[in-house]
Parts: C-alpha cells; sequence; structure tokens
C-alpha cells in the first residue's frame, strides 16, 4: 500500500529521474512483504530479488526450524528511521 497522498513511480519517471537529478530512495529487497515494508516506509523504487528463496523452496530445504526469512521488530523500525532521513536529505 502506498503512502497516503503518494503516488507509484512509473518506468518513465524513474528513467527521467537519472537526467533530471531528481533523488530516488532505491532498495534491493529479498522478498514480497519486505518489499511492501519499503513501499510503506517511503522506498520509491524496491527491486525484489527472489531467486534464492525459490531456490530453497524448490530445493525443499525452507522452511525449516533453522532457516526462515525475517526482520526483528527493533531492525524494522530502526531501518523506517534511515529510509525517513535519508529522505529528508
Amino acid at each position: 500500500m502506498a503512502e497516503a497522498g503518494r503516488k507509484k513511480r512509473t518506468i518513465t519517471e524513474i528513467r527521467e529521474s537519472k537526467k533530471t537529478g531528481e533523488k530516488m530512495v532505491y532498495m534491493s529487497v529479498p522478498d514480497y512483504t519486505s518489499a511492501k515494508w519499503a513501499e510503506t516506509a517511503g522506498v520509491d523504487v524496491a527491486v525484489v530479488g527472489i531467486q534464492a528463496y525459490t531456490k530453497d523452496v524448490k530445493d525443499g530445504t525452507f522452511p525449516d526450524d533453522d532457516r526462515s526469512y525475517g526482520v526483528d521488530d527493533r531492525e524494522y523500525e530502526k531501518f523506517l528511521g534511515l529510509v525517513e532521513k535519508r529522505r529528508h536529505q
């Protein structure tokens, strides 16, 4: 879900930002859930990298008791603070 009053970026806008020098926050995230968190935090472009996850699921090695993808609530709050700080630079 996009931040209230904020529209999603289009490919054209992203390309144009390189020419105009407009600053955008880019982030690589491991999965869909992280991409949604990034979007909520105001990240302009979140690239989801799911290759490792897909391989693990197909191999039957994920999830298990020792391996899972997740973010501690304190780390998530720290992440939100860093993104907000970056957006105001």
